[in-house]
């Protein structure tokens, strides 16, 4: 996280993803690391869709990377202003790279 930046708005990118993938009908989202690139696909079921590719060294890469690699735990999302969302944050190994696994969980 840079001087600039609060933690809002490091989460926004985040409520932006959970907030798209949520809205297609995924309960997963995963972000890996791809030729200069994170990728981000919303799951559900058996079938993924890439919902954004984000410059590794941009602002939002950066600052999901942050919010990630920071939250091993449990956190709760407001998304679309009325929804919460529980979301389960995994990280993984992708051929050498930290991938995560983000589970969405409806709260009540």
């Amino acid at each position: 996280m840079t001087e600039n930046q609060s933690l809002t708005d490091v989460d926004g990118i985040l409520v932006r993803l959970v907030t798209q993938a949520y809205e297609l009908g995924a309960s997963v989202l995963e972000v890996e690391y791809s030729h200069g690139k994170e990728e981000v696909c919303a799951i559900f079921e058996s079938m993924g869709i890439g919902i954004a590719s984000l410059p590794s060294s941009g602002e939002d890469a950066v600052a999901l990377r942050n919010v990630l690699s920071h939250r091993r735990k449990t956190l709760t999302l407001t998304i679309a202003g009325l929804k919460r969302v529980k979301l389960m944050v995994k990280p993984y190994d992708s051929f050498g790279e930290t991938a995560y696994r983000i589970t969405i969980h409806e709260s009540a």
